[in-house]
């Protein structure tokens, strides 16, 4: 059992760094949705570790190939109206995702 906490102490921190990035990543696209074209073709929403960051990403594929403007509120609504805006974090992780990019 020590074994195990301590290994889990020492990977603790690369996990938050990984959903750190990722967040800001996602954050990125939103407050530039220009960028999304740029790393589509080499990030798929497989490369996300996080469930709720593959949904968002997956997301913000469908609404560009429906030309659908990227932003916060599109964004909800579109998770919205497919029935997984519980499982994101709803309308404030969204916007917590523009924050932590605007920090970088």
């Amino acid at each position: 059992m020590r074994k195990a906490m301590r290994y889990a102490e020492r990977y603790e921190d690369q996990f938050m760094q990984l959903e750190e990035a990722e967040q800001m990543t996602l954050g990125g696209i939103l407050i530039h949705t220009e960028r999304l074209a740029v790393v589509k073709n080499v990030l798929k929403p497989e490369d996300f570790r996080y469930e709720k960051h593959r949904m968002i990403y997956r997301a913000m594929l469908d609404m560009a190939r429906q030309n659908i403007l990227i932003d916060v509120y599109n964004l909800w609504c579109f998770i919205n109206d497919c029935g997984q805006l519980d499982k994101v974090g709803r309308a404030s992780y969204l916007s917590y995702l523009c924050q932590i990019a605007w920090r970088c």
